[in-house]
């Protein structure tokens, strides 16, 4: 059976260029961005999604931690490989994480990575979570960082695509020219507004971090308020930065059989804001956390450049790590993804209960639903 995506031609090409440059665009909009009439643009959205290439729910909002009074946490984690399931089951259980990913290799002696976004000033809850963990054996260490600027997302610039090729064109001393040259300074991270928000603005960003192309009247609907008073949020949203942007969900194959990497790097700051621009410039999706020692970036990355790119990173860094990911063992959370952990007139429940005890509870008795090997050596 073929790979669906060495089925696309220059016409699906020019379609998911234009879902990409406006995720939450019109039909129309969006048709007039690829050249194409609008019932031959929605018949080529219509085969892209039943080939896999293009989610049916594709476009999903990025919503700022900082700005809705949230702190997010990079955890790397050395985990023995018989507790990597419980390890998994703890993240899914916690109510504040965000993100996780098996490493098939190791980066800061690590085979885990994950991001938590924790209540503003609770970062203590969630150490005490994870040496919670650590004492029960499911973690040997684990290490923790906070991004020092808004985490930077990237996508697929499809303008690189050359679908006749199936490769990309990414010109690697170009690519080191613009981290030479590069002038740009990394974004602050938001100020929070959480004192503007309340429930039903919380109810509404997860929406919007699920399914952002959603009718505007539906999610009116399911939050309970009134139209004006949703446009009115929304208004407030991109005004104070609260949704930072949108991005687009594709088949992780799109890029050529792409691998899920891991990138950690050691370099002075100063070097760090450079390097952004060059992993800005990229025509690959991915994640790049700006940390006080250097810089992480986990991203579905072609094969043939994932040397490339490790060879280009050490002319500039102390030390580069890379690993390969276990695409298959990541999982990400949306937004608020327990709706209980917000609550009106308190804002983010940051209890110790809540943050340790709880989830731990659960943990402890979904180990004795664990294969016997697993228990008897926990």
């Amino acid at each position: 059976m073929s790979n669906p995506v060495e089925v696309m031609d220059e016409m699906d090409v020019r379609v998911l260029s234009s879902v990409s440059a406006n995720p939450v665009g019109s039909l129309v909009e969006l048709a007039r961005l690829s050249r194409m009439t609008l019932g031959t643009f929605s018949e080529r959205m219509r085969l892209l999604g039943e080939r896999g290439i293009l989610y049916p729910v594709f476009a999903q909002a990025s919503v700022s931690y900082s700005a809705v009074g949230l702190s997010q946490v990079v955890v790397l984690a050395d985990v023995p490989p018989v507790h990597r399931n419980t390890f998994e089951a703890a993240c899914d259980t916690h109510p504040y994480a965000q993100y996780r990913i098996r490493c098939l290799g190791r980066i800061e002696s690590s085979n885990f990575f994950c991001t938590f976004s924790v209540p503003a000033g609770a970062k203590s809850g969630l150490i005490a979570f994870l040496e919670t963990l650590q004492q029960e054996g499911v973690v040997t260490r684990f290490a923790t960082s906070m991004p020092l600027a808004r985490v930077a997302r990237t996508e697929y610039d499809f303008n690189a695509y050359d679908f006749a090729k199936r490769t990309w064109k990414v010109d690697w001393k170009q690519w080191e020219y613009v981290v030479e040259t590069a002038s740009s300074r990394l974004e602050n991270l938001s100020p929070s507004v959480l004192h503007l928000l309340d429930s039903a603005d919380m109810k509404i960003l997860r929406l919007l971090s699920m399914d952002a192309r959603q009718e505007r009247r539906k999610i009116a609907d399911k939050v309970g308020i009134r139209d004006y008073d949703l446009s009115r949020r929304l208004g407030l949203y991109l005004k104070r930065g609260v949704i930072e942007g949108y991005r687009v969900i594709h088949d992780r194959n799109i890029a050529g059989y792409a691998l899920t990497v891991a990138v950690s790097a050691r370099v002075p700051f100063r070097l760090t804001e450079k390097l952004f621009a060059g992993f800005s410039a990229l025509p690959f999706p991915g994640i790049f956390f700006p940390l006080e020692k250097g810089f992480i970036f986990i991203g579905n990355v072609p094969p043939a450049e994932v040397g490339k790119l490790s060879s280009s990173l050490e002319q500039y860094c102390e030390r580069v790590e890379l690993s390969t990911c276990d695409y298959a063992s990541s999982a990400r959370y949306h937004f608020d993804s327990e709706p209980s952990n917000y609550k009106e007139g308190y804002g983010w429940i940051d209890s110790r209960e809540y943050m340790v005890e709880e989830p731990m509870a659960a943990i402890l008795a979904l180990k004795q639903n664990l294969p016997s090997r697993e228990k008897k050596i926990a």
